[in-house]
């Protein structure tokens, strides 16, 4: 090696180097490390891509939207007047005689899980959902409705504007009904901060 000049020396190491890392797998890519923060979900059980609690899939429910049509909420209780029906029980007829009970709670067990969910901004499990909806009903004050305020449901799980106040004013419930869904809009695109 003597004879050798330092120059070749380095291209055959360097030949050696990439012969050997040629026949070499390559080296398996590590997953990256990202440090996380628990929090808590903001989306209720049981909701649209959640599992059931046994660790069973349920069907996804239907959701309100907040620019939904009239007819876009219609067609959401289709799945559950279908089941109605399916359990004998007669949806929007005022002739139908009143089922017996037992008939109407299996009906109800059967069928309630197909009731649409509220629209995520009146959802009470959403914790942004009361904030959401303070601000709808400044903006209702300030379009002139007298009577209203925050309501928070437990029974139905929703929270939004309650319209009339204690002595029940019509023309609040009115032009607060009326007013609701544009308040909504604005609101949901950054007014009444």
């Amino acid at each position: 090696m003597a004879g050798m000049k330092p120059r070749l020396v380095f291209t055959g190491v360097l030949l050696g180097v990439a012969v050997l890392g040629a026949c070499s797998s390559p080296p398996e890519a590590a997953t990256p490390q990202v440090a996380s923060v628990p929090t808590s979900s903001a989306t209720p059980p049981n909701s649209p891509g959640q599992p059931a609690q046994s660790g069973q899939q349920t069907p996804e429910r239907l959701r309100f939207r907040i620019d939904m049509t009239a007819d876009e909420e219609k067609a959401l209780y289709d799945p559950y007047r279908t089941c109605m029906s399916e359990h004998g029980i007669a949806i929007r007829d005022p002739k139908a005689p009143q089922p017996p009970k037992d008939k109407l709670d299996a009906a109800a067990k059967a069928c309630d899980p197909l009731l649409p969910l509220p629209a995520w901004e009146n959802d009470i499990n959403n914790p942004e959902a009361f904030d959401f909806n303070r601000r709808v009903v400044t903006c209702l004050r300030a379009k002139g409705v007298k009577y209203v305020e925050v309501d928070k449901n437990e029974e139905s799980g929703m929270v939004g504007p309650s319209y009339g106040g204690p002595q029940n004013d019509q023309q609040s419930i009115t032009k607060g009904m009326e007013l609701t869904p544009k308040c909504e809009q604005e609101v949901a695109a950054g007014g009444y901060k």
